[in-house]
């Protein structure tokens, strides 16, 4: 939860999201929204509960390049149904920036037809603002672009 200060007034997770989709605009890039919110002080939280459907696969150690292509896959059919709501938008597109940068880290490679450029932009952006343990993620998938 983020405190206001003008009245003391506490917002939830959606509305803080929902602000910065308003204060952004209606054309927002979907990374944009994904670092303004994670920018915002319970972001470490809002990472963890977006990614935890996420945890099992990223612990197993003989996960499969198919694995990764499904996870990104299901994030961008996730994606395409968010239109429209911001914060399911902001939420959809960290998994599947977080699904990309997962693959790269674990030696499968580039899963997206997205080209490598754009994806270093994305993990140069995203990854620096992230709790430690995805931080470290990025930067090892940074670093196999």
């Amino acid at each position: 939860m983020t405190d206001l200060p003008s009245g003391g007034m506490r917002m939830g997770r959606r509305e803080v999201t929902r602000l910065l989709a308003a204060v952004l605009g209606e054309d927002a890039a979907p990374m944009d929204l994904v670092v303004a919110r994670l920018h915002e002080a319970d972001s470490a939280r809002w990472v963890m509960d977006a990614l935890v459907p996420r945890s099992e696969l990223m612990s197993r150690s003989g996960a499969r390049r198919e694995d990764f292509v499904r996870w990104k896959d299901d994030a961008k059919a996730s994606f395409a149904h968010a239109c429209g709501d911001p914060v399911l938008v902001t939420a959809t597109f960290l998994d599947y920036a977080t699904s990309i940068a997962a693959a790269l880290d674990r030696g499968h490679g580039l899963i997206t037809s997205i080209p490598a450029s754009e994806i270093v932009g994305m993990l140069d952006r995203i990854g620096p603002l992230l709790p430690a343990e995805w931080r470290d993620m990025f930067a090892r998938a940074r670093q196999r672009v």
